[in-house]
């Protein structure tokens, strides 16, 4: 990879606000700065680290546009045929040469780079009145969690990795060979992870929320062993977070979601985004590059997920399946919050649909999106959306900048992988079981939807099948709660209900790793989403609704895609995205 190191772009970007709060430096102009002047102060280091935080923020990697694209090859989502890249990746059709698969492998790199040169130049850096050895090791530390976490999105996507560890200089030094997920693990991901356990702070101040902390260091590398089937060693840290009081599920799960519940505390990690724009930019500027002069870094998702109806441009929508899931999860009539409810307040933090409790940007839901809910789509997301507290996202005017928070990891996936791995660790107890289901019912408990111990105790030890459609929509048959149907559970409804949309692609991996793709789309492929169920579902969420005929037209477009995913998906094109042909094309150890 051609990465010339570039000391004036780096400083540059460093230079931008850091943190929702956005704190400012003060500091010289760093194209003016030279190397030999540079690298002195805890300051020059920060700087630089700043910017190493900053590619969090990038399109591909979790700021809107591109880093979307993973979430159209799950269950949970759509996409449609006349946005046709998007489209390519709903229906495993793309190529190998779509924009995305290059540019996210390119912007990962460029965080990686920006680690290692501030590792390298830690090396020879002398402890000093201006840069002490614990400053020195914070630095460090935050460095390698960041390297670490980079790398290990490149895993995720493309299923190994070139690895440096070092700025490479020469033309020599850029070749580098294609080393396997369990090499780049070994090798870098997991000694990084455990430095940074050792030496990154507990909490940081309030002006620096949205660094890397011991907390977000155990969590990654828990996932990180969790993905790669080390389940005790998963169970150690994960076990270590939850016992450790710092964070607690809050009680309202809807301020997960937005800019008022940012780092709240359940956020283990986040990465931060403001809608404040630098004086003389473009107040349309959507997505930016390190080398501008933008402020904060906003993010463009709600522009690109909201219904057109209200200045977005719905790309993606809820798929029908996940929309079923949402609503067949059934309330406790018991619990004070539903005194007045009828769907959760999880399916209504998530997803917008037509008889929804509350409003939809400020208004009633039929008013915000009238002509497509109840129609070829029936639910619209509001999970990166400002549908709370704007009536309109504007696309690509000054009010379509999204400040809201992207959450890499919350304590409710900590207490789901938790669980996940208690069930599939060797020699798994009925301790485990019961553990593993103690965490569950906390999560939906949050929510106030029925228990799973609730369930069984009243109907015979079984529980419902939410993911599989009974005789009719909206109805699910029933199986005794064991570990296998728990572990099922896990993997097909809570996690999808809890974390849908969220992180880095959770959803799409979660389903890569369990190898669980294919029966997936082909058990989702026989379900019914002809006009009948539209009309079922229609008259099921709005009591005495009848389907509006004038929408018939509608009714042969919303199982197009249906079918085309189980049919067009092959593990072995599918699984991890081709390593980019202008990759190919620089480093010739790969075509080896």
């Amino acid at each position: 990879m051609k990465i010339a190191p570039h000391i004036g772009s780096i400083l540059l970007a460093a230079c931008l606000a850091w943190g929702c709060n956005d704190q400012f430096l003060d500091v010289t102009d760093p194209n003016s700065v030279s190397n030999l002047d540079y690298w002195q102060t805890y300051d020059d280091f920060n700087y630089a680290l700043n910017a190493a935080y900053k590619v969090l923020q990038y399109s591909s990697v979790c700021g809107g546009f591109n880093s979307i694209y993973d979430r159209n090859r799950t269950d949970l989502c759509r996409s449609f045929d006349f946005y046709a890249e998007h489209w390519s990746f709903t229906t495993f059709s793309w190529s190998g040469t779509e924009m995305y698969i290059g540019q996210r492998w390119n912007e990962l790199y460029v965080g990686v780079f920006r680690t290692n040169q501030i590792l390298d130049q830690l090396r020879t850096a002398v402890p000093s009145s201006t840069f002490t050895q614990e400053q020195m090791n914070q630095i460090q530390a935050q460095s390698r969690f960041l390297r670490a976490l980079y790398y290990f999105w490149v895993c995720n996507s493309y299923g190994g990795a070139v690895i440096h560890t070092t700025v490479p200089i020469t033309n020599e030094e850029q070749q580098g060979h294609f080393f396997s997920a369990q090499e780049v693990l070994d090798s870098v991901i997991i000694p990084d992870l455990q430095y940074a356990i050792d030496y990154l702070p507990v909490s940081w101040p309030d002006t620096e929320l949205g660094r890397a902390t011991r907390g977000a260091a155990k969590g990654i590398l828990g996932k990180v062993y969790l993905y790669h089937g080390f389940f005790d060693a998963a169970i150690v840290l994960f076990s270590d977070l939850l016992a450790s009081n710092q964070y607690f599920l809050t009680n309202d799960i809807s301020s997960n979601f937005s800019l008022a519940g940012e780092h709240n505390t359940e956020s283990i990690f986040e990465v931060n985004f403001s809608e404040v724009l630098a004086p003389g930019i473009d107040a349309g500027t959507l997505e930016t590059t390190s080398e501008d002069g933008q402020i904060g870094h906003a993010s463009s998702t709600a522009t690109l997920i909201a219904p057109d109806t209200r200045g977005g441009l719905r790309i993606l929508v809820p798929s029908f399946w996940m929309t079923e899931l949402y609503l067949k999860d059934s309330i406790d009539v018991d619990a004070p919050i539903n005194a007045t409810r009828r769907w959760s307040s999880r399916a209504n933090a998530s997803i917008a649909f037509i008889g929804q409790d509350g409003e939809y940007y400020l208004q009633a839901t039929e008013d915000a999106a009238p002509w497509y809910l109840g129609g070829a789509e029936c639910a619209y997301w509001k999970k990166g959306t400002n549908w709370a507290t704007k009536e309109n996202e504007e696309a690509w005017t000054s009010t379509s900048r999204s400040g809201i928070n992207q959450r890499i990891l919350r304590l409710a996936d900590v207490k789901l992988m938790y669980a996940e791995a208690l069930l599939r660790r060797p020699g798994s107890t009925n301790a485990d079981f019961n553990e593993a289901l103690t965490q569950v019912d906390d999560i939906r408990n949050r929510s106030a939807v029925i228990t799973l111990r609730n369930y069984a105790n009243s109907n015979g030890g079984q529980i419902p099948l939410l993911h599989l459609r009974g005789t009719k929509p909206f109805a699910s048959p029933w199986a005794p709660l064991t570990p296998a149907c728990l572990l099922t559970h896990i993997m097909r409804v809570e996690r999808p209900l809890e974390l849908a949309f969220e992180g880095n692609s959770i959803r799409w991996h979660d389903l890569r790793r369990w190898d669980m793709i294919a029966e997936v789309l082909n058990q989702i492929e026989t379900i019914d989403y002809t006009k009948n169920w539209m009309i079922q579902w229609y008259n099921y969420v709005t009591l005495s609704r009848v389907y509006p005929e004038e929408d018939d037209f509608l009714s042969g477009a919303i199982s197009r895609y249906q079918g085309m995913q189980a049919a067009n998906y092959h593990p072995d094109r599918n699984n991890y995205f081709p390593i980019p042909i202008n990759e190919l094309n620089s480093n010739t150890n790969l075509r080896k």
